[in-house]
């Protein structure tokens, strides 16, 4: 198992997320068994994410299948740090492109 191998976007996507008022952002990446790589906190919720890279959106590894089916709580997979705040209901469809 890999621990620490992260995605080209993974940084970036982490930096656009924490300049959002009232965002906060932990990342996971170092914990591995396929958990998500970071957990994004806005007025007492949570959401798990899982960055790919544009066009590996659907290549989760096995470990990561696992731990997606295995949680009961909220899951996406991410590309852009829009994709976030479209799910969170902090940027409408129209303003994620």
């Amino acid at each position: 198992m890999s621990r620490g191998r992260v995605d080209t976007n993974h940084g970036e996507i982490v930096r656009q997320l924490r300049v959002v008022p009232g965002v906060s952002v932990f990342d996971l990446s170092q914990m591995g068994h396929g958990c998500s790589d970071i957990v994004v906190g806005w007025r007492e919720k949570n959401w798990l994410f899982e960055i790919k890279r544009p066009k590996a959106r659907k290549k989760l590894s096995p470990a990561q299948r696992r731990f997606r089916d295995s949680w009961t709580g909220q899951y996406g997979v991410i590309e852009k740090a829009a994709e976030a705040l479209l799910v969170m209901g902090l940027l409408r469809e129209k303003d994620a492109r």
